[in-house]
C-alpha cells in the first residue's frame, strides 16, 4: 500500500473505532454520551426486558404543553458519513403508533428539520416509513391513507415481530432499509439536500388524541459504523 492508502486507511479505521464506542447493547446502564430529552423515569427502563430499552410510548401533540413527547434518548454526532443499525420490537395496536430513529437538530422537531425513520401502525396493518421534519409538521403516512403531511417512503411489513432498520447518512444523503432478519436489507427511501443534524435520536409515541392509550416499544441494539454501502 501507498503512504497515501495508509494513511486513509488509518483515518478510516480511528473513525470506525469512535463510532463503535457509541455503539450499545443496553446491557447494565446508559452508555455514555447518550442524554435524555424531556426524561420520564417512570417510563423507560433496562429491565423489563433485559438487553433491550423499553419506553412506555404515548400520544404526542408538540402543540400541547401536556402531551410533549418525552423519553427521546439522543446522542451527539460527530461524524457525517455514519450507518446505523437498530432492532425493535413493540406491542402498538393502535392507528398511528410508532417507534423511530433518526436525526435532529437539538431534541426532537425542534426549529429545523428532523430525519426519521421507524415502524408505525397504519389502518390496514404495520409500516415501515422514512420521512422529513419542519418544526412540528410532520408526520408518517402509510401507502394507504391520504393526508397532507409531507413524507418520503413507506412500505407495507408483511412478517411479524423484531423489524431492523438501517439508516445510512452521506452528508446530507439519508437511506433507509429494513428487514426481518438483519441480513438481507430492502431499500425503503431516500432523502437529500438535508444539513445534517446535530443529534441521533430514538423514541416512541404517536397515536391520536381519540386513542391515548399507551404500548411499549423496545430497541436490542444501536450499533454505529462507516457507511460501506
Amino acid at each position: 500500500m501507498t503512504e497515501t492508502a495508509i494513511a486513509l486507511q488509518q483515518t478510516l479505521d480511528a473513525a470506525d473505532a469512535l463510532l463503535n464506542s457509541w455503539s450499545t447493547e443496553f446491557v447494565g446502564d446508559l452508555p455514555e454520551g447518550w442524554t435524555i430529552a424531556r426524561e420520564d423515569p417512570g417510563r423507560w427502563d433496562l429491565t423489563l426486558q433485559p438487553g433491550w430499552l423499553h419506553i412506555r410510548g404515548r400520544y404526542i401533540n408538540n402543540n400541547d404543553d401536556t402531551w410533549l413527547s418525552k423519553n427521546i434518548f439522543l446522542h451527539k454526532m460527530d461524524a457525517y458519513d455514519v450507518t446505523v443499525t437498530t432492532r425493535i420490537d413493540s406491542n402498538m395496536y393502535l392507528d398511528g403508533q410508532s417507534a423511530w430513529i433518526g436525526y435532529t437538530p437539538e431534541s426532537f422537531r425542534t426549529d429545523g428539520h428532523s430525519i426519521m425513520m421507524g415502524i408505525v401502525i397504519g389502518n390496514k396493518g404495520r409500516y415501515v416509513y422514512m420521512d422529513a421534519c419542519w418544526y412540528d409538521y410532520c408526520q408518517c403516512n402509510a401507502p394507504d391513507e391520504d393526508s397532507w403531511y409531507n413524507f418520503s417512503a413507506t412500505d407495507t411489513l408483511t412478517f411479524p415481530g423484531a423489524v431492523y432498520l438501517k439508516l445510512v447518512r452521506h452528508g446530507n444523503v439519508y437511506t433507509g432499509y429494513f428487514s426481518p432478519e438483519g441480513n438481507a436489507w430492502t431499500y425503503l427511501g431516500e432523502l437529500e439536500d438535508f444539513s445534517p443534524a446535530e443529534y441521533f435520536m430514538m423514541g416512541a409515541g404517536g397515536g391520536n388524541q381519540w386513542n391515548e392509550e399507551k404500548f411499549d416499544a423496545f430497541y436490542d441494539f444501536v450499533k454505529f459504523e462507516i457507511p460501506k454501502e
